[in-house]
């Protein structure tokens, strides 16, 4: 790392902000550095660059001058993200995170700093419908390939455009600027189709996916180079009468339903809304046009007069009619437990503001009180996983989680059942380590991550012992908290965040994993060399 005194730096910038941190002047420390076109490498004036505190929010701001450079001051010593941005621009690199981490210690400072951004792509074409007429108002969506949590699914993507949504031009024409080289698949949605054609029974404008198919296995990949302008051939599209899933809802609450919240989504879909279908309520029927065919999962849910009430419900859809029953009613159990911290000599103590979560249909969520008790009151009868738990110590763990005797982090819980017991253990491994590359070379923004053998692998609960992190500018990272057991341990220089938790893609990495095994209190320090993508 390339330090230097605080006094020593001394650039001048279009703006500067450095907030009061309420700790003495001698112990902050600043980074310096330059942002560059990830392409050509030359410099870019006017890019705001921002230094992100654990929070998220900025600590301290900036704007590159005419050679590209900056200066960020008033850091509090440790580990942060450092973010830039211009118009026409985005993050080079790995895809997703709010910026690149950066050490810096206490009084000193990096003078080094070197920031990528490349120049956003733009996808332009025409819509067009029967008799080769322009298609205006057309929705248009991107989205692209992710592994949330090791699940292969399609996310849609937000791009730099104006915050509206994107639609064709009276003309059909399109122009969707602001998106990050890389491959996309695009939707296109006509204007009020699925209405149209529930209204009047007949076979209207179907949504297609670009070159303009039904059938997502015929998609074709849009490639979006960086500062380029991609036009894409005329998309013609063709009436069609999809399959329905027809939702109908029967109240036992015996409570009146305001305003019922129904959704649909895949069968163990992570992460943001589902949005791959189109939708109307008709006659208290909820009708949805799915894209895929699949098994899916609706709930229902609304704000009873003592609480929010829920039905859930499943449905095979093989691209013809298919209709579903979904049954709200009010929860009639609790679940309640007790968050346990294991001390140094095998006693346990209360474990107080300890958040857990079980789910997923629904979410059941609870924080401990001062006693180490949590209780949720209104539960609904059925068999959950265990979702997570927050607001544990620093480099603690999560030890077991039992019902009744039984291990819920394989097995799950259920409802009605057994108080739930969360065991946290203060003596979490610690590995550190550095990334490099072919020439011996720091590697920096490495995805590394820490991957589970078995038995632990075998753990049903959302996140298990699964963990990422990405390297600072030195190539170095460290992993807390680590539960006990063998794992192996991999970095890539562009990895995607996810893909290390599916068990085919790791497949053809899984040679070059380093194994390590980690005990109870454990350290351990290991060297990686960054994996192509």
């Amino acid at each position: 790392m390339n330090r230097l005194a605080i006094a020593a730096i001394s650039l001048t910038l279009l703006a500067t902000c450095a907030p009061d941190s309420g700790q003495p002047a001698d112990s902050l420390a600043a980074i310096e550095g330059v942002v560059v076109d990830a392409v050509t490498g030359a410099p870019i004036a006017g890019a705001s660059v921002h230094a992100l505190g654990p929070d998220g929010r900025p600590e301290s701001s900036g704007t590159t001058d005419a050679h590209g450079r900056f200066a960020l001051h008033g850091l509090a010593p440790g580990r942060r993200l450092i973010a830039a941005s211009k118009a026409g621009y985005v993050r080079a690199g790995r895809a997703g995170g709010a910026g690149v981490p950066f050490s810096v210690a206490a009084g000193e400072g990096v003078g080094n700093a070197r920031l990528r951004l490349t120049k956003a792509g733009v996808i332009t074409g025409r819509v067009l419908g029967l008799e080769r007429r322009p298609i205006g108002g057309a929705r248009l969506e991107l989205y692209r390939q992710a592994v949330p949590l090791g699940r292969p699914q399609l996310m849609i993507v937000a791009t730099g455009s104006a915050p509206r949504p994107l639609e064709t031009r009276d003309d059909g024409v399109f122009r969707i600027e602001g998106v990050a080289p890389g491959r996309y698949y695009m939707r296109i949605i006509p204007s009020n189709s699925f209405v149209t054609e529930l209204a009047s029974h007949k076979r209207a404008l179907a949504s297609v996916f670009y070159p303009g198919v039904n059938d997502f296995s015929k998609a074709v990949a849009v490639d979006v180079r960086p500062g380029q302008e991609t036009l894409l051939p005329d998309i013609v599209l063709k009436q069609a009468r999809a399959g329905r899933i027809r939702v109908r809802l029967v109240n036992a609450t015996g409570e009146r339903a305001d305003f019922p919240l129904v959704t649909l989504k895949p069968a163990g879909w992570v992460g943001p809304e589902f949005s791959l279908y189109q939708t109307r309520m008709i006659n208290d029927v909820y009708e949805f046009q799915p894209d895929f065919r699949g098994t899916y999962e609706v709930s229902a849910s609304w704000m009873g007069v003592s609480g929010r009430r829920f039905g859930f419900a499943t449905v095979r859809f093989d691209g013809v009619d298919a209709g579903v029953t979904v049954r709200v009613a009010a929860p009639k159990h609790q679940l309640q437990g007790r968050g346990l911290m294991e001390s140094g000599n095998g006693a346990f103590e209360p474990l107080a503001n300890l958040e857990v979560a079980f789910g997923p249909n629904p979410t059941l969520t609870a924080v401990t009180n001062r006693d180490g008790e949590f209780l949720v009151e209104e539960a609904y009868a059925g068999r959950y996983q265990f979702g997570y738990v927050r607001q544990i110590p620093d480099g603690a763990y999560v030890a077991a989680v039992r019902q009744g005797g039984q291990d819920v982090l394989t097995g799950g819980l259920v409802v009605p059942g057994p108080g739930v017991e969360v065991v946290v253990s203060r003596s979490g491994g610690v590995i550190e380590g550095r990334v490099i590359d072919g020439a011996g070379a720091a590697v920096h923004d490495a995805l590394v991550a820490l991957v589970p053998e078995k038995p632990l692998r075998d753990r049903t609960d959302y996140y298990g012992t699964f963990q990422s992190v990405s390297s600072d500018q030195n190539g170095a990272f460290e992993f807390r908290g680590i539960h006990p057991g063998e794992y192996r341990l991999y970095a890539w220089s562009e990895g995607e965040e996810g893909m290390y938790r599916n068990a085919d893609l790791m497949k053809p990495f899984e040679p070059f994993g380093r194994a390590v095994r980690i005990e109870k209190g454990g350290r351990a320090t290991v060297e990686l060399k960054a994996l192509d993508k």
